[in-house]
């Protein structure tokens, strides 16, 4: 006979973990013309084969289910910061968490436990944001987490954006969700990819932005608001995965595009330092000054461009402080340009 007092385990045995069962992508991997690849916004949703099978090799719609009440497991959000092997430091604003190695990126400094010996790969609390976030290294990153009702409900399916936009849409349609509903959780949704004309710098430009709506009307609102009470208690001991933690630019089996045109607005950079020394802004830069432009106009990703900034201004090897204060606006001008080309490359495909 089995003692009933020792079958389970208190703080184990009663916790439920839906299995992640795929991603879905809002962009696909473009290569550039220097054979670098780089992602590239579409106006569809980038389904594996399963959810194909259901809608089609290019949805702009899918229907969705939040599987918990706990819009921080199903849409958690945060400042990242990641390399080309994986994530170094994520964030909320005030305070993040950091591998110790990379302390001096960004000028940090412990805020607890900093006189104590740490291993490199320890996790340490520093202050956020930094500097990282001004160049580009560090951006917003979410992650929504759902239910595909019509290809399986055995697990989650996870979408990743750092669209400001995008964090901001979902997080206000959880609220209106529940205020209408009393609860998220299980509730029959549409997510859309809708177009939608942005300003950015002075530009306008397209990018298909998610959309989660609520398809009902006011009687079916009250039957959902009536069962709210028994979907609740069901769903309260689920947890979910963590999400995957590749970035914005994740790898994977996502599909390559040859694209053989440089990001859109890199044309424009020289003719806009030529102008600036024609009026007498600045004179004409070092031959120095020349090569680190171009060092900035070869990169591809936010990410490289990040890199040869940090090269330029390192305190200890960059020529930043041996350059006359004219050639450091033309550098700045060039950095800055190149940041909106790649910006509008990747959610504004040409």
């Amino acid at each position: 006979m089995v003692d009933q007092k020792f079958t389970r385990i208190k703080g184990l045995s009663d916790i439920r973990r839906l299995p992640r069962l795929g991603k879905i992508r809002l962009g696909v991997k473009a290569i550039a013309k220097n054979g670098k690849e780089y992602p590239r916004e579409v106006p569809y949703f980038v389904v594996p084969p399963e959810v194909e099978k259901v809608y089609g090799d290019r949805p702009l719609q899918l229907d969705i289910m939040f599987p918990t009440e706990d819009d921080r497991a199903i849409f958690p959000q945060s400042y990242k910061w990641y390399v080309s092997n994986g994530l170094r430091c994520k964030g909320n604003g005030e305070t993040a968490m950091r591998r110790f190695a990379d302390m001096a990126k960004g000028d940090r400094q412990p805020l607890s436990n900093g006189a104590e010996a740490h291993k490199p790969d320890e996790l340490v609390e520093v202050a956020c944001p930094c500097p990282l976030l001004e160049t580009g290294e560090c951006r917003q990153n979410a992650n929504l987490m759902v239910l595909l009702p019509k290809v399986s409900l055995g697990g989650v399916y996870q979408i990743t954006t750092g669209s400001f936009h995008n964090i901001l849409r979902v997080n206000s349609c959880i609220d209106y969700v529940r205020g209408i509903v009393g609860r998220i959780a299980l509730v029959p949704l549409l997510l859309i990819r809708q177009e939608e004309e942005i300003q950015y710098e002075g530009k306008k430009a397209k990018h298909y932005l998610l959309q989660v709506i609520l398809n009902i009307n006011l009687e079916e609102a009250g039957k959902l608001r009536d069962n709210a009470r028994m979907i609740l208690a069901q769903t309260e001991r689920l947890s979910l995965p963590a999400p995957i933690e590749d970035g914005d630019d994740p790898d994977g089996s996502a599909p390559i595009l040859v694209d053989e045109s440089k990001p859109h607005g890199v044309d424009q950079i020289d003719e806009a330092v030529k102008a600036m020394q024609k009026v007498g802004l600045v004179d004409g830069p070092l031959e120095i000054t020349v090569e680190t432009m171009d060092m900035l106009k070869e990169s591809i990703t936010l990410e490289q461009l990040a890199a040869a900034w940090q090269e330029i201004v390192n305190r200890e090897t960059g020529i930043w402080k041996t350059l006359p204060e004219a050639d450091k606006q033309s550098l700045m001008l060039v950095k800055n340009r190149c940041k909106a080309a790649i910006e509008e490359a990747i959610e504004n495909p040409l």
